[in-house]
């Protein structure tokens, strides 16, 4: 391994590096260039109507005869550019529509222009379009139509550079500080047999490839089966991949533990990744997460890939239909999707516009989806380029919160970071992911420094807080578990006032970020809510309606979390996999967690015995009042005014919360053997994958 500095010198160099060549594209691309206008007359514009449906027409004059009437102008023989056009009436009419579209497809509603009534009116966007529809619920007479050209005029900003430059030195200097090289490969360089494991492992996932050929072969032939399936086949390599990954790695196996997940989760991850369809509408509003990463990886120019907009479009089809697995549809999805984006055509966007806060969850996977489109690869790999880019994010950073722990604990972080609602919500567009494994890593971090016996420094302290701050952007409601860094015993904290008022103005940005809207709300007497629960929301209301029945208020609550908590609801949280449905042995996972929880000891805080009682007493009951919080919130913004239930609070939602929780519950001097107690590892690591395989394969792969 190389030094320490020379290591981090050579990867901040390679970062920012990478980062630099991909931001100058893509300011290159998006940020300098804006569009010029020009228009000129269509003449002899007749002889472009290729369609007149429910009208009777006249020379330039069409009288309405039926429903729906429209007529089709195709003007792929006129040679100009054209990104939209004018139509001018003698008078006049109206309604009025405009749909702009690819001749191989049908209009699409999004890619229109509409008006009551007017004498002209004018679609125009970035995109080419050679085929127009207009629609006009009255008689009307074309007097003139125009073409619409929008030609790109580049220009030149250096303040954009400089800005892109210095913010890609910053996030370089961050990487090269956390040294993601030392924390997954440092443990390798006092293996003594390096080469002969390398050996090994090569080997073993070439045996595994052609043991899963083998299988699957067999699968077909006994089944009767007309085709073979590639996803079962990976499923099938996936698994004998992490027996080979344990296997190798067995010696050393708690201290190369982080090693060990990192490759477990990649694979689980890709398994997922590739077997899913190319689609949205297979997990919760990932739609909605999937038009956000667009928006950044296009530039936040407010416009994505006419087929990225045909998945948005799609998703409700797919979520009650449900025909998207088998292998004519994902095939047919696949095709579809490269045609389009072979064609280059580009359409207006929804959900996905504008920065907030959550922003930076997508990151991520925008990184993904446009490293890949730079690469050219075809449109189903940009697709599974965004969630992979998850994947590998999520693996690492849990991997470094198992590094980041002492001898004791790691497993249990493994445990979680395993759970296969964990995994299936990191394998698809989500940002549930990011709440938890960056919380699990600020509380990795935390404790592992609270075994020590060394006080925690002002600087370690605030990277946790920054780090749990990082954590709850995308979903502010979780700042209540900052209530343990503001507790911290003060024996374990070099200045403890310093370090209090730092994870207080942590708190206090975070509560801002969701508090100051709620109060602007009920200053300025403004409905607000999510409507999906129903006509009713109004969270304005609804909190005024708390702060009058406080009483009734908590029996609601506390009606709900005995509901919320209860064994039946486990599956929702464990093996709940979206649209797909909620798979088996969800009880069975939530035990191997807290069979680790309870072995994965000796957990001793380096302080008094009363401190440490009192710190895992305050950190079980901030868990507990951050769900209640959640709850909350979706009383708030997703439950109808005065209501006796709480509709829209998720299990998945108590996931972020387990980790620090159950930490501090279980705690025990219960003593095994280091052997046994590898073993027991090894087994929860391969009954967590199979678990989630399988699942995965009764609810989704099987399909095919």
């Amino acid at each position: 391994m190389l030094k320490k500095r020379n290591r981090r010198t050579i990867t901040l160099i390679v970062c920012f590096l990478v980062l630099a060549i991909v931001s100058t594209i893509y300011i290159n691309q998006y940020r300098n260039v804006k569009y010029e206008k020009t228009t000129g007359q269509i003449k002899n514009w007749e002889k472009y109507v290729c369609d007149v449906k429910n009208y009777s027409q006249d020379e330039n004059r069409y009288s309405m005869t039926g429903d729906d009437p429209h007529v089709l102008f195709d003007f792929n023989s006129l040679n100009k550019d054209i990104n939209g056009i004018k139509i001018d009436f003698t008078g006049k009419v109206g309604p009025i529509q405009i749909f702009a579209f690819d001749g191989n497809i049908d209009a699409m509603d999004r890619n229109s222009v509409a008006t009551e009534k007017g004498s002209s009116i004018e679609y125009c966007g970035p995109a080419q379009w050679k085929n127009y529809r207009l629609d006009v619920d009255s008689d009307f007479e074309i007097e003139n139509v125009e073409y619409i050209s929008m030609k790109p005029v580049r220009s030149f900003n250096i303040l954009k550079y400089l800005v892109a430059y210095i913010l890609n030195l910053i996030v370089a200097g961050i990487i090269a500080y956390s040294d993601p090289v030392y924390i997954l490969f440092s443990q390798l360089k006092d293996e003594k047999r390096l080469k002969l494991k390398i050996g090994v492992f090569i080997a073993g996932t070439a045996l595994s490839a052609v043991i899963a050929f083998v299988l699957e072969r067999g699968i077909v032939y006994v089944a009767g089966y007309s085709y073979v399936n590639p996803y079962r086949r990976f499923a099938i390599w996936g698994i004998l991949e992490i027996l080979v990954i344990v296997a190798v790695l067995w010696k050393n196996f708690i201290q190369e533990l982080h090693l060990i997940l990192f490759a477990v989760i990649i694979i689980l991850g890709a398994i997922n990744v590739y077997a899913t369809p190319i689609e949205v509408g297979v997990s919760w509003d990932d739609e909605i997460h999937y038009a956000r990463a667009l928006y950044l990886a296009d530039g936040m120019t407010d416009y994505a890939e006419a087929e990225e907009i045909r998945l948005i479009d799609k998703y409700a089809q797919n979520i009650y239909q449900q025909d998207i697995f088998t292998r004519d549809e994902r095939n047919n999805s696949i095709s579809v999707g490269n045609r389009y984006l072979q064609d280059g055509v580009k359409e207006v966007a929804i959900n996905g516009s504008g920065i907030s806060i959550w922003s930076i969850a997508y990151v991520p996977a925008a990184f993904g989806i446009y490293v890949a489109r730079l690469a050219g690869l075809p449109f189903a790999d940009i697709f599974r380029m965004g969630k992979m880019f998850n994947v590998l994010f999520y693996a690492f950073i849990f991997a470094w919160a198992v590094k980041s722990l002492k001898k004791n604990g790691k497993m249990f972080c493994v445990a979680i970071a395993l759970i296969p609602t964990n995994i299936f919500l990191t394998s698809n567009y989500a940002y549930d992911w990011w709440v938890t494994s960056w919380l699990c890593l600020a509380f990795a971090k935390l404790y592992g420094m609270m075994e020590s016996e060394e006080k925690i420094s002002t600087f370690d302290f605030a990277k946790i807080v920054g780090i749990a701050f990082l954590a709850i952007l995308p979903k502010a409601i979780y700042v209540v578990v900052f209530i343990p860094f503001l507790l911290i015993p003060s024996e374990k904290i070099e200045k403890a006032v310093k370090s209090r008022l730092i994870a207080l103005a942590g708190m206090f940005a975070g509560l801002c970020t969701f508090v100051l809207p709620i109060l602007y709300n009920v200053s300025a007497n403004v409905s607000a809510g999510d409507m999906r629960g129903g006509s009713d929301i109004n969270s304005t209301a609804q909190l005024i309606y708390i702060f009058s029945h406080p009483v009734r208020y908590i029996e609601v609550l506390f009606r709900f979390l005995w509901q919320y908590f209860s064994v039946d609801l486990i599956p929702s949280y464990t093996t709940h996999m979206s649209y797909y449905g909620i798979g088996r042995f969800g009880v069975a996972v939530m035990i191997i967690v807290i069979v680790i929880a309870i072995i994965d000891n000796e957990r001793k805080f380096a302080c008094t015995v009363k401190s440490a009682i009192v710190y895992r007493g305050v950190t079980c009951v901030s868990c507990l009042l951050t769900v209640m919080a959640v709850a909350t919130a979706l009383y708030l913004d997703f439950t109808a005014v005065g209501s006796d239930t709480i509709l829209g609070c998720q299990s998945r939602y108590l996931i972020p919360v387990l980790f620090p929780g159950l930490y501090c519950l279980f705690y025990n001097k219960l003593s095994i053997g280091e052997k046994i107690k590898n073993c027991i590892f090894a087994l929860a690591i391969m009954s967590l994958s199979c678990i989630y395989i399988y699942n995965l394969y009764s609810l989704m792969i099987n399909r095919y």
